[in-house]
């Protein structure tokens, strides 16, 4: 056996399942600054304003497609039924209102088994319904341990919930940020200047990290001088120099209900590199299709109805009750 190759199909697997990207991009520190989270006119630009914006909405929708890269040389063959080195397209669709939400996943069975799947939370129930099987399942209990990508645009707060070993496979959701209080490590950030590969003036600010699988690492954060709540990059850099990283691109401005101005990527890229020979093994794009805050969102959207399965399993019984 390949122990190498195997060992490469399992980090695949992790960074799909966890978001955990790896990158090899520079970056230079050039020299210690003060923080200068600040307000541009009436517009909060610091950090966080980053994080309040997750909070700021009655209703958010987004649609995003998707393009995930596998090398052909690492393309683990028990969840890509495809030719290696291929790219797999698809579109995944986001809805979140107070602590409902639904995710919809829509990539080719063939092609992705296991990812043309749906969650939905009504406030009552969670339902998890696979449209190839035609498979419902609910319960009682909300569930954060699902299989889905990476939300693109929680991406941007991401670096205020360290990955550890305990939590690699809860997925982070906008409930979660709405019922938490700005850390104080974004009102007390410090900023250093640096630059980019590209030799573009950035600012870079270091935050707590955690431990996962035996790597202690921290969070870098990089965001244009005056612009902290437009973040750049998000890299996790640990002890030994293995780098994980999230850029973000072309931000648009939505005025909130509130008033208050908000600022989103429509492009969000997260790559990977084999820890242990460098070469690129994944590549995961999204760009943004639809966006809307604070709009009419039916109740219905955050249900699925037992009609459009072949089978129904209820998780609290353990037993398929219909049909």
């Amino acid at each position: 056996m390949d122990v190498s190759a195997n060992r490469r199909s399992r980090f695949i697997m992790r960074c799909v399942s966890s978001g955990l990207v790896l990158s090899l991009s520079s970056v230079c520190v050039l020299a210690q600054g003060q923080s200068v989270d600040q307000t541009v006119g009436d517009e909060d630009t610091s950090l966080s304003a980053l994080f309040t914006q997750c909070q700021s909405y009655s209703s958010i929708h987004f649609l995003v497609d998707v393009s995930v890269s596998i090398s052909a040389a690492t393309a683990p063959s028990c969840c890509i039924n495809t030719i290696p080195g291929s790219t797999l397209t698809g579109q995944i669709e986001y809805w979140s209102s107070g602590d409902r939400y639904r995710i919809n996943n829509y990539f080719s069975p063939d092609e992705y088994p296991g990812m043309d799947i749906q969650f939905a939370y009504d406030g009552n129930q969670f339902y998890l319904y696979r449209p190839g099987a035609r498979t419902l399942s609910f319960s009682n209990q909300d569930n954060a341990r699902f299989m889905s990508l990476p939300n693109p645009m929680l991406e941007l707060v991401r670096f205020c919930y360290p990955l550890t070993d305990a939590n690699a496979q809860d997925r982070l959701r906008f409930k979660d940020v709405a019922a938490d209080a700005v850390p104080n490590a974004l009102q007390t950030a410090v900023w250093e200047s640096a630059s980019l590969e590209d030799g573009s003036s950035v600012q870079m600010s270091t935050f707590k990290g955690g431990v996962y699988e035996g790597r202690k690492y921290v969070h870098h954060l990089y965001a244009a001088p005056g612009a902290h709540n437009r973040p750049m990059r998000m890299e996790r850099v640990s002890e030994d120099g293995t780098m994980t990283s999230t850029e973000f691109s072309d931000y648009f401005e939505v005025r909130a209900a509130d008033g208050r101005s908000t600022h989103w990527p429509r492009v969000v890229v997260m790559r990977a590199f084999d820890d242990a020979t460098g070469s690129e093994v994944l590549t995961i794009k999204y760009r943004l299709s639809e966006f809307s805050l604070d709009g009419d969102i039916p109740s219905s959207v955050f249900r699925i109805d037992s009609d459009v399965a072949d089978q129904v399993w209820d998780d609290e019984l353990e037993m398929f009750v219909s049909p």
